[in-house]
Parts: structure tokens; sequence; C-alpha cells
């Protein structure tokens, strides 16, 4: 792995803070003028540069008009790691290489992607990405269905021949189980954390007996809902935010997709979801396990996805987008999921 120690543009580092310098952050917003002055100009891009702070999501984005194009400004926040930003990166620009349809990092100067910035909370880890085409349209139809069924297909294709180094980090599978109970347990009630865990025991020991070889596990985006992948004006899919990517299990790739469709798709679900492995076996690869798999990985997204929410929103956005009605919907969703999978009578 190349080098990425912080780079410090002029902001006082974490440890400052942790010595009493200055009060405490939980996630900053870096100043917009200081990011196109000190930051963006190790990417090359043409002056004149304008960063201005777009949103704030899984990463705070900043919009870069740059000469005569614009790109985007992706800066992650702690615990992520600038390794995993890299490998990120370079995972997105292996598939590009390989001819498939994917927003485009922008390297830097020095040919590494990732730059960290010494933030008040730590180390944040930023990447540039070009301007990604418009969301698919409203009214997705079998055929889109078939088409993005077929591109992941081909991701999983690609990625099967990349080499090590192009390859995104690898999670530790059976580790996690514990960091995604620790992430829910200060916003559920003692029954809801009781549902929440014994679901996490069940899932783990499950997925314990799952094999890690190809090609039933290798490279994935691993968050594939369908706001993350686009559509070019000739109306053909395109890859978007590998945030994600994983070397992780294929059937959980598809059944993110699936996950997703229960609220995008009322009515079309099952359409869709046939039209989507039917593109996939286009592609020359098998379904037959991904459907048998189905019902248990949906239970380990609802799982990760709560987690996911739980350990960030909060920080990033204050609890109440995670408390009441939405927390009883996300555990009744996790319920009926485990109910379906046999987990409870």
């Amino acid at each position: 792995m190349r080098d990425l120690q912080p780079r410090l543009y002029g902001v006082r580092p974490a440890s400052a803070c942790l010595a009493g310098a200055y009060f405490p952050v939980q996630s900053s917003v870096l100043n917009e003028a200081a990011l196109a002055e000190r930051v963006l100009p190790a990417y090359g891009l043409d002056p004149p540069v304008v960063c201005r702070f777009l949103e704030r999501g899984d990463s705070d984005i900043y919009r870069v008009e740059a000469g005569r194009g614009r790109v985007y400004f992706k800066v992650y926040r702690p615990p992520h790691s600038p390794e995993r930003v890299e490998a990120e990166a370079r995972f997105a620009a292996a598939l590009i290489s390989a001819g498939l349809p994917c927003v485009r990092p922008v390297s830097r100067s020095d040919g590494r992607y990732a730059t960290v910035i010494e933030a008040p909370e730590g180390p944040r880890p930023a990447v540039v990405y070009e301007e990604a085409p418009p969301p698919l349209p409203a009214d997705l139809n079998d055929t889109w269905m078939e088409q993005i069924g077929r591109l992941i297909g081909q991701l999983h294709n690609v990625a099967d021949t990349l080499a090590p180094d192009d390859h995104p980090y690898t999670p530790e599978h059976d580790a996690r189980f514990g960091s995604l109970v620790a992430a829910v347990e200060p916003y559920l009630n003692a029954n809801q954390l009781a549902v929440y865990r014994s679901t996490c025991e069940a899932a783990a020991c499950w997925q314990r007996g799952l094999s890690k070889k190809n090609p039933a596990y290798g490279p994935c985006h691993a968050d594939l809902v369908l706001p993350n992948i686009r559509a070019t004006p000739d109306g053909q899919p395109v890859l978007f935010d590998l945030g994600n990517a994983a070397m992780h299990w294929r059937a959980l790739e598809l059944a993110v997709v699936y996950w997703n469709m229960e609220y995008r798709c009322k009515g079309r679900r099952e359409s869709f979801w046939r039209a989507l492995l039917e593109g996939y076996r286009a592609s020359g690869r098998e379904t037959g396990q991904i459907e048998d798999r189905l019902p248990m990985m949906l239970v380990l997204r609802q799982l990760a996805f709560m987690a996911g929410c739980f350990a960030t929103c909060p920080i990033r956005m204050g609890v109440g987008v995670i408390e009441g009605k939405s927390t009883q919907d996300a555990m009744a969703r996790l319920e009926r999921l485990a109910k379906h999978a046999g987990l409870v009578d």
C-alpha cells in the first residue's frame, strides 16, 4: 500500500483537541475556501477552482467547479480509514480500465487517490470523483432491471479477474457482529436490543458456514441500492458510490437490490427481481445459490443497515432522525425478515 500518512493542511490536529487547546467536535464541516486553496491543488484541477459545500450524508460532499468541468470532493469521517478509501478508488479505476461503466475517481498528481486531512475529530480521508450521470428514471421497468442485472454480473465477472492490489478492503466478517450490537445499543430499549442481539447471533452462526471461495465470494460494490446506480442519457446503467465496496458474498450484493426495491418498486418488486436475475444469468452468472440464500441475506442487510444508521446519523444529524417511529419501523422490518428466514417462530 502506498504512503497514506495524514497531510496537515493548516488545520490544528486532533492531538491539540485532546490536549485541551480547543473544544472537541464530533463532526466538523471543513472550510470550503481552505479546501480549494490547500487540498484540491494536489489533484491538478484546471483553475479557477471554486469549492462549495453541497450536502452531508455518510460523507460530506463538496461540489468543485474547476476550469470548464465539475468534480465532487468526498470527505469521509472517522473511523473510515484512508487505506479503505484508497482501495475504493483503485477498485473503481480498475473496473473502468476493464470497460465497466463506473463513475471515475480523479487521481492526485502523485498517482494516489486518497488525501488525509487532520480535522479536529481526527483524520478524515477524502477523494475526488468526476460528476455522475443522473439518477435512474422514476418509471423503472423490467427492461431496466434486466440491464442492471447484466451490469452486476459484469461487475462480478470483471472483479474476479482483478489483481489483489485492485481489490476493495476485506472486512472482519465474524468480528463485526459485536460492533453492530454496540452501534445500536444506546438507542434500543431492552426488548428491542434482545431481539437485535439474538438475531445477530443467529446470523453470525449461519454466516460462519458460508464459503469464502469464488465465485460465491469476491469483490463487490456491497451497497447496490438503486440510488447508487445511475443512468446515461442513452439509457445505460452506471455504477456509482463505491464507498462500501468490499470483499463479500455475491448473494448479498443482489439481496441489497431486492431489499431496496421494497420501497422503491412497490407492486413490481417480484417482477423486477425476476428480470434482475435474468440479466445476471445472461452475463454468465449462476443464481440458484443466490435465491436460496436470499432470506438470510436480507436479515444480514437489515442488521448492517440499522447499525450503520445508528452509528453515523446521530453524529451528523442528531438523534431525532432515529428516535421513535424510525426505530420501531426498522425493528418491525428486522423481525419480519427474521421470521421469513426461519429464525423465529
